[in-house]
């Protein structure tokens, strides 16, 4: 006997200090998302954060978790996956507005096309620039020329052009290796399946890993160019290449290679 399921998507939003982009991410969701059934999951990470007022005051009906404690991406998320009453789980960013009906055309795109993993939108900045949201699995040329000081030789659109298919106007739908885990959605089923998201990674690196698990299980990504999002993306980890962060990514990477058996795949692009 199938699962029943109270709604078609559990939206799945993490706030980490996101509150001045909190109101304007909600909103667009109310307003942009009126053909399917869907529930907002809400996790405050800042213990006594002030999330509360704003969904006490305007969105009463979001549910929210307040932590007691700071966690990670993959710990928040998979506690909203756990008690989602959705068929699909929507991640998505705090610091995100939906620019049409996106929700819905992902939606509409799993339930229509059985082999989908994940699915997610084309994303724009808050200024209408593009950004490259869906890329290739890493390799050893793409980590040389993004992740260590050789990338100061060559030109930001040259070394980025095949780590983030900036070589293709990006104006169709396609599979893809991977997609920035900005917003995506997958099938709540196929998620737990593999072991929702992995809790050891500290920051970075979940997306790309949830989508090699799902590819593995031959699952395909998708790349859906009708529906569209604005994130304010910082690229926080790509303007210094020594910080806390940059290390951090280091320590990702490194623990997705161990994980995935990764290292041959290294040398194939």
């Amino acid at each position: 006997m199938s699962q029943r399921y109270e709604y078609d998507v559990s939206i799945i939003i993490i706030s980490h200090n996101h509150e001045r982009y909190l109101e304007e991410c909600l909103e667009s969701i109310y307003q942009k998302t009126k053909k399917i059934t869907f529930e907002i999951i809400l996790i405050d990470n800042i213990p006594k954060g002030e999330c509360a007022a704003i969904v006490k005051n305007k969105y009463p009906k979001v549910k929210l978790i307040n932590n007691e404690n700071i966690l990670g991406f993959s710990s928040n998320n998979n506690i909203g996956i756990k008690i989602s009453k959705g068929e699909y789980i929507c991640i998505l960013n705090p610091d995100t507005k939906l620019k049409n009906n996106a929700i819905e055309i992902l939606y509409n795109f799993l339930v229509e096309k059985r082999n989908v993993g994940t699915a997610g939108p084309k994303i724009y900045f808050p200024n209408g620039e593009l950004q490259y949201s869906c890329r290739k699995f890493p390799t050893f040329k793409s980590f040389i020329l993004r992740r260590t000081p050789f990338r100061n030789l060559l030109i930001e659109n040259k070394r980025d052009v095949n780590h983030l298919m900036n070589n293709w106007n990006h104006n169709s739908t396609r599979s893809v290796d991977w997609l920035l885990g900005a917003c995506l959605m997958v099938k709540k089923g196929r998620i737990i399946n593999i072991g929702l998201f992995d809790e050891k990674y500290e920051l970075y690196c979940e997306d790309i890993d949830l989508c090699y698990s799902l590819k593995k299980a031959n699952f395909n990504n998708y790349y859906i160019n009708k529906a569209e999002i604005y994130h304010y993306h910082q690229k926080e980890s790509d303007n210094k290449f020594l910080s806390k962060r940059t290390y951090i990514h280091f320590k990702s990477m490194f623990y997705f290679i161990k994980k995935q058996k990764y290292m041959l795949n290294l040398f194939n692009g």
